[in-house]
């Protein structure tokens, strides 16, 4: 790769989030409302106020995997062309690197990479407000306990980088 006489910023940049980003803060008695994985046949789902829920986060965001790079416009064309998911619906994945949870590592890629920072973006989280429906008090629920985990884990711009 090319080095660059300019830092780069980089727009696009995601973090993956663990499975207790919005059961870790949410108030106990309110805990078992929160956006989850519960073992449902044998299978890890997710689940909002102990209802199995149908969202993106499924697809492997909390399991340490996630859709390769392409692999959602690929759906998408197989979707137009024939109506339907390629590989039986399940998407291609592989792991996700480790600096995607780790606010130090993601620290030390980007200075290896040369970027001066970057706008971060959810994965699951962005994915999990349509499981809510229109109980307002339980979006608020979780989207409060799931800033409070963010704050925790990666500051929230506090140093100006991330």
């Amino acid at each position: 790769m090319a080095e660059l006489s300019y830092p780069t910023f980089d727009a696009d940049n995601h973090y993956y989030e663990p499975v207790d980003c919005f059961s870790r803060h949410m108030p106990a008695d309110r805990r078992h409302r929160a956006f989850q994985l519960a073992t449902i046949d044998g299978v890890e789902r997710p689940v909002v106020d102990n209802r199995e829920v149908n969202v993106l986060a499924a697809s492997g965001f909390f399991r340490g995997e996630t859709a390769l790079p392409g692999s959602l416009r690929d759906s998408m064309r197989a979707i137009k062309k024939s109506g339907t998911l390629p590989n039986g619906g399940v998407p291609l994945v592989g792991p996700i690197d480790p600096a995607a949870f780790d606010r130090c590592r993601r620290l030390d890629l980007l200075a290896a990479q040369g970027i001066e920072a970057t706008l971060m973006f959810p994965s699951t989280g962005v994915t999990a407000e349509p499981a809510f429906g229109d109980d307002a008090e339980l979006l608020w629920d979780n989207y409060r306990a799931f800033n409070r985990w963010l704050d925790e884990d990666w500051g929230l711009g506090a140093d100006g980088v991330i």
